[in-house]
């Protein structure tokens, strides 16, 4: 058995946390006889996991339907998009550790320049980029078009 205080120190949290999952009903604890709240293996394990939980991004709300469970719980589809999400930063992260690795393995100093692979990986950015938006002093390819244009707005239409 710990004492709030000690449940609290072991996961480097504050009593107040505590507290709270209890006022939530994530947690429970036992009463001493001095009214001081203490946590069994149950309550340390309940706190590990509401942890576990919160490390994976979920809402507490989320944790509670997790810790309620059942087979086909709402938790479920959540807990589905949250990983397709951990798996979309994974990948992304992973690009970033390439781009990294790579600009420190270039031996010249501006990799940009130099480096064929910053160079590959800065054109497939480009390539997905949308075109430039087109201004409407872009629009007219003559210059003599340009200058109608103006003349006619200038007298009014015909």
């Amino acid at each position: 058995m710990r004492t709030i205080g000690e449940l609290a120190s072991a996961f480097g949290m504050q009593p107040s946390a505590l507290r709270y999952y209890e006022r939530l009903g994530l947690l429970h604890s036992s009463r001493r006889s001095d009214g001081g709240r203490v946590y069994d293996s149950a309550g340390e394990r309940r706190l590990a996991f509401i942890r576990l939980g919160q490390q994976a991004g979920l809402s507490l709300e989320e944790i509670e339907s997790m810790l309620v469970g059942s087979e086909s719980g709402p938790w479920r589809p959540s807990a589905q998009r949250r990983l397709v999400s951990i798996k979309e930063q994974l990948l992304s992260l992973e690009e970033a550790q390439d781009v990294l690795e790579r600009a420190l393995s270039c031996p010249d100093e501006h990799p940009l320049e130099m480096c064929k692979h910053a160079q590959r990986k800065v054109d497939a950015v480009l390539s997905h980029l949308p075109p430039p938006a087109r201004t409407p002093r872009q629009m007219p390819s003559h210059p003599e078009a340009a200058s109608k244009d103006r003349s006619q707005t200038a007298r009014g239409p015909a």
